[in-house]
Order: structure tokens, then C-alpha cells, then sequence
């Protein structure tokens, strides 16, 4: 997201510059460790829009599912505009706005994920679960960046960063 001090980034054989950054940003989600949510409901939360179509719905109605959010799923008509959780979702656990976090991503189409710390706050069932669920989505790729045993051992790849050097530990 920034020009690098050193160097140079290159994706799929192409140096990322000015006239490729429009196009990386459209398919690059960063998903930090504390995340940002909208006071609106939770359609709005995750499609980042007003206007949500009935497919739209359908189609974020089975991301929660998945992600085991179907808890903040409207039931009723009266519900579907209940604000998603106050100011900064406030009403929620750290771990289900992370997954609200990365519902928004793949809804978005995203092709290239980063979690960056994004599933320490969830249980260690829920954090099984969004990984596999994650790992057999065709077509994106996951960079993990995290402290936790159980988030390496989903990984086909480890890289460790230490004294400045990338050392690769795990292949699969």
C-alpha cells in the first residue's frame, strides 16, 4: 500500500508502479487486527454500500452462515435496518467483527487476503472453522500473520522473520 524505501515490488512478472496500483488495490483486502465498522446494519457493514439488493442479501445471509454469524442475521423485516452494534460495534466480541472483517472481503471478491493478527480474537472452534472454510474457497490466496500453533498448522507455507531475514519453514 505505500512505495517501498528500497527496491522494487513486482506481481506476476509486472512492477507494481502508479499505472498498476489502481488495479492491486482491487484485488488486495488487508484485514487488521482491530477493525473498523460502520454504525449501520450489518448488510451495510459488509457490502460498504446503501442500496443492497435482494441477491446481495442472499449472498451475505450465507458468508454469515459460513462464518458462523448467522446470530446477526436479521429475522424479522423489523430487524433488517437494528444498526450493527453501536459506535465501533461496540455490542460485538472481537471475534465476531474479525469475521465480519473478512465476510466484507470475500464479498468483495477480493483474490488476495492478509490477515494481519485478524483471528486472535476468535475461539479456537470459530478459528478452525473461518480456516477451513477459507482454505477451500477457489481462486484466493491467504497471507496469515500470526503468533498462533493452530493458524500454522492450516498453512500450506511458513515464513519466519527474523533479524531482518525470511526463512522458510514449512512447505506443503
Amino acid at each position: 500500500f505505500l512505495d517501498p524505501v528500497n527496491g522494487e515490488i513486482y506481481i506476476n512478472n509486472k512492477k507494481l508502479d502508479k499505472n498498476l496500483i489502481n488495479w492491486w488495490h482491487s484485488k488486495v483486502a488487508y484485514i487488521p487486527q482491530k477493525v473498523f465498522l460502520l454504525d449501520e446494519d450489518i448488510y451495510e457493514n459488509i457490502a460498504l454500500k446503501k442500496d443492497i439488493s435482494q441477491k446481495d442479501r442472499d449472498e451475505i445471509d450465507s458468508l454469515l452462515n459460513k462464518l458462523n454469524l448467522f446470530d446477526l442475521k436479521p429475522s424479522s423485516s423489523a430487524l433488517k435496518d437494528k444498526v450493527l452494534g453501536g459506535e465501533e460495534g461496540k455490542r460485538f466480541s472481537g471475534g465476531q467483527i474479525q469475521r465480519i472483517a473478512i465476510a466484507r472481503a470475500l464479498y468483495q471478491k477480493r483474490k488476495f487476503i492478509i490477515l494481519d493478527e485478524t483471528l486472535n480474537a476468535l475461539d479456537n472452534e470459530n478459528m478452525i472453522n473461518v480456516l477451513s472454510f477459507l482454505e477451500n474457497i477457489p481462486g484466493i490466496s491467504i497471507l496469515l500473520i500470526a503468533h498462533s500453533d493452530i493458524v500454522a498448522k492450516k498453512c500450506n507455507r511458513i515464513l519466519k522473520i527474523k533479524n531482518n531475514k525470511v526463512n522458510e519453514i514449512k512447505i506443503s
